[in-house]
């Protein structure tokens, strides 16, 4: 997969004035983070340590805070989550957050011990959020969501000059018309982007979930497929040795009910679907990128025994 780059840089004064605000001290040296496609974030030096601040381009400040205080939430539960410092902050028309510094890195290689701690970790937090609510509203990404969004978004695919576009949109929205998930299952605040980049492994190998900006109120079983699209896919397509770790994973913390069960095939057929479009439609300024990263998803939905 590729990421497409960042291009938005931040003068120190404007990084200052927030260090001001959240009472950081004296900002010495910073860095912006090079992935990411929709947000930006700067690891800044203080006096006072080191701090994260994360600079929005799409959401409002209440959705901001309802991020930090399902963050704070899980933190008071000892779940390993960014901790929020205050709330958010809106400094020359950008909307910001600031959170303590995670001393972690991102995983080199995907193991089946590493798979097995995100699916416990999963599952705590979906232990955890069972029934969670936020107050304000927010972006969401259930089924019927996805199939406006792809209703409305075809069109500018049509007209760019992305590989194949007609027999790409055509698939999509036939696949997606077939989809059943069952509609009563459990639900709760679920994070919907479990991927390796979202994760940071500390020095004593404990696993921090991280980035919790897609999160919002929906079906544990989509943030459980979601998770399999990026953990358990070998070879071009969903690896089920792979699967056979992070679920059995997850049941030791929380038990998957014959409703999710049933409908978890759907579900990821759904989640590698949502992939392949939402690819081709926000990368679309980046032709090449758009088209790898939406057909290295359609080709493991091709691939895939679901």
């Amino acid at each position: 997969m590729r990421a497409i780059k960042q291009k938005k840089v931040l003068s120190i004064r404007i990084l200052q004035i927030l260090a001001d605000h959240y009472q950081l001290g004296t900002v010495t040296s910073f860095f912006r983070f090079p992935q990411g496609i929709i947000n930006t974030n700067y690891v800044i030096k203080s006096s006072r340590g080191r701090f994260v601040l994360r600079f929005y381009s799409h959401k409002k400040i209440k959705q901001i805070n309802d991020d930090i205080e399902l963050m704070e939430y899980l933190s008071r539960k000892g779940f390993r989550c960014p901790k929020p410092i205050g709330r958010a902050y809106r400094v020359s028309n950008l909307n910001a957050a600031c959170f303590k510094y995670i001393n972690g890195r991102s995983p080199k290689k995907i193991s089946a011990g590493l798979i097995r701690k995100v699916g416990q970790c999963m599952a705590t937090l979906h232990r955890l959020t069972a029934g969670y609510r936020f107050t304000a509203n927010r972006p969401v990404e259930s089924p019927a969501v996805i199939n406006k969004f792809v209703a409305r978004g075809t069109a500018k695919i049509l007209k760019s000059k992305f590989n194949r576009r007609r027999e790409f949109v055509r698939l999509i929205a036939k696949e997606l018309g077939t989809i059943k998930l069952p509609r009563r299952v459990p639900r709760g605040a679920i994070h919907f982007d479990i991927k390796p980049e979202n994760v940071l492994l500390d020095s004593r190998h404990r696993l921090w979930l991280i980035d919790f900006d897609p999160c919002f109120t929906g079906a544990f079983i989509l943030d459980i497929a979601n998770a399999i699209t990026w953990w358990c896919v070998k070879s071009g397509k969903i690896n089920a040795n792979s699967a056979n770790i992070i679920i059995p994973a997850y049941n030791k913390v929380r038990r998957l009910d014959a409703s999710e069960k049933t409908g978890l095939n759907q579900a990821i057929k759904f989640c590698l679907l949502k992939h392949a479009f939402k690819y081709a439609y926000i990368c679309l300024s980046d032709l090449k990128l758009a088209e790898t990263n939406a057909y290295y998803f359609l080709n493991i939905f091709k691939k895939s025994d679901l």
